[in-house]
Order: structure tokens, then C-alpha cells, then sequence
């Protein structure tokens, strides 16, 4: 008799406890808003302005990648936005391309 509750209670006891451990679901990953990568790109336009000012031309050469960097993850995280008349990615190839090339330039031509 106790052999026959023991084989009829284990396994109601053991499913119990797996669906008890059962797993969640994984969190996605974390993305960005696009108005904290372009605060993050306002820090690195004003570090880059100083940079510059500075003649640390190691320091503006990073902040000018870090600042590109930012620009791909807005690209990346936020192709569209509800305002833009275009797509983020064709907005920043237009507006950033020049000045992005014309800095590069800059900060070669200083550090000969």
C-alpha cells in the first residue's frame, strides 16, 4: 500500500516541482533610445570641439570615431523617425559626410 502512494504521489510531487522551476523567457537586449545616442553625440561634438582647440590631436581623432560610431548606432537602432523627412541613415550621409571628411583632413594635416 505505501509502495502504491509513493509511485502515485512521486511523480504528481516531481512535476510539481519542475513546473515550479519552469524558465522565463529571455530578455531581448537593451537598445538605446535615439535621444540618448544624440546626447551621447553632443558630448563628442563639444569633446571634439576641445580636442581641437586643445591641439590633442589623439583625443580628436577619437572622439571623431566615437563620434561616427554613435551616428551608425542611430542609423543601426533608428532608421526611421516620425519627423524625418527622410530616413535617419540617408539624413546623416547628407549631413555629416562633408564636415565627418572635412575633420578627418584637419586632424591628418595636424599631426604631421
Amino acid at each position: 500500500m505505501m509502495l502504491r502512494r509513493f509511485l502515485i504521489s512521486g511523480p504528481l510531487v516531481l512535476l510539481g516541482c519542475v513546473s515550479a522551476c519552469r524558465r522565463e523567457p529571455p530578455t531581448p537586449p537593451f537598445v538605446p533610445g535615439l535621444g540618448e545616442i544624440m546626447t551621447l553625440t553632443q558630448m563628442r561634438h563639444s569633446e571634439l570641439w576641445f580636442a581641437g582647440q586643445a591641439g590633442n590631436w589623439s583625443l580628436a581623432r577619437y572622439e571623431l570615431d566615437e563620434l561616427n560610431e554613435g551616428m551608425q548606432d542611430a542609423a543601426t537602432f533608428h532608421p526611421t523617425h516620425k519627423d524625418a523627412p527622410l530616413p535617419i541613415p540617408a539624413l546623416i550621409e547628407k549631413i555629416m559626410t562633408d564636415p565627418v571628411q572635412r575633420l578627418e583632413k584637419a586632424i591628418r594635416c595636424s599631426q604631421r
